[in-house]
């Protein structure tokens, strides 16, 4: 009797057990709050949005490239360090990473002082220029060995364009030669910042002539001479062509926006820009015309487009021929 008595009471405790069991499983479940477990997609889109201070390279195509522009911009004027971060992809989610750091030097505190002309004293060595003028450490992953510096006086960041794919490379300018080391990183130019509203066609002429095509104040809007040298040039805009005086006169083209198609040029490498001591005229030195606008001292604010000599320059030949 006592041992049935034992066996009804443990029975009862598992149910009790069981029926309490349950009842917390219920509560518990009523008021569980709901997580959201983001899918694959919003894992992506959350990675990408942490990564607007990263240069993406992905496919061939850029992401954030202005953190190019801003860097380059900062390197004159920084008196801090600086940082580029690139991660180049070779699959969805591999990719090698490569930073630039630029470490200023003392002419950009004396230039923020206003103090350059005493910054520079003793023997021009690699290291005077990397202590006057700063320098770059440029660093691909973790690998220490493959770090290579440049000092800011020779070597500049630029980007270098052809059929249609860009190359941001380091690049010295020197007296003897011009050199290039391996590319920093490529990607298309269908995938930058860049665009082109219209075509400039040249057709050079054997003769050197300085043809008017418009005179000063001929044109609304223009107190100054347009002409061409040495050659015709052809507008072709939303596909159709037009003579340079129709297109000026139709207002199919401006002055500026061929101005400011060079500055944009400029920046990708397409074309050379040279700036002049008489007051600042300018070139766009493209490989078969150049762009000349003068703004000189004397008055002179003339535009002209002309064939291209063998160093590039134009502003010498014409300015023999109309200011003679």
């Amino acid at each position: 009797m006592k041992k049935n008595t034992m066996q009804i009471i443990l029975i009862i405790s598992v149910i009790c057990v069981l029926i309490i069991s349950i009842t917390i499983g219920i509560v518990l479940t009523e008021h569980k709050e709901e997580v959201s477990i983001p899918s694959n997609e919003n894992i992506k889109n959350m990675n990408e949005e942490t990564q607007t201070d990263i240069v993406i390279i992905k496919n061939g195509n850029i992401e954030n490239e202005k953190l190019i522009d801003e860097f380059i911009e900062k390197v004159s004027t920084t008196t801090e360090e600086i940082v580029l971060k690139i991660h180049e992809y070779s699959t969805e989610t591999e990719f090698k990473e490569k930073q630039i750091t630029y470490v200023p030097g003392t002419y950009n505190q004396a230039k923020e002082e206003g103090e350059t002309t005493n910054v520079y004293a003793g023997e021009p060595t690699i290291e005077s220029y990397k202590q006057v003028y700063g320098y770059y450490i440029y660093q691909i992953g973790n690998d220490k060995a493959s770090t290579e510096i440049f000092d800011n006086f020779h070597w500049k960041i630029k980007r270098n364009t052809k059929e249609g794919k860009v190359d941001v490379i380091f690049i010295n300018h020197d007296l003897i030669q011009v050199t290039e080391i391996p590319v920093i990183v490529s990607y298309q130019l269908s995938s930058a910042e860049y665009h082109q509203e219209f075509e400039l066609k040249f057709e050079q002429k054997q003769d050197k002539e300085v043809k008017e095509i418009f005179s000063k104040n001929n044109l609304e809007n223009y107190d100054f001479n347009i002409y061409t040298y040495a050659g015709d040039v052809t507008i072709i805009r939303e596909g159709k062509e037009y003579d340079f005086k129709q297109a000026l006169e139709d207002k199919i083209i401006t002055i500026d926006e061929i101005l400011q198609q060079g500055k944009l040029d400029t920046k990708y490498g397409i074309c050379e820009e040279a700036f002049y001591k008489d007051g600042g005229s300018i070139e766009y030195q493209y490989p078969k015309y150049t762009v000349l606008k003068y703004y000189s001292l004397d008055g002179k604010g003339d535009f002209v487009i002309g064939s291209t000599g063998s160093s590039g320059q134009i502003i010498n030949e014409v300015s023999e021929i109309l200011y003679k």
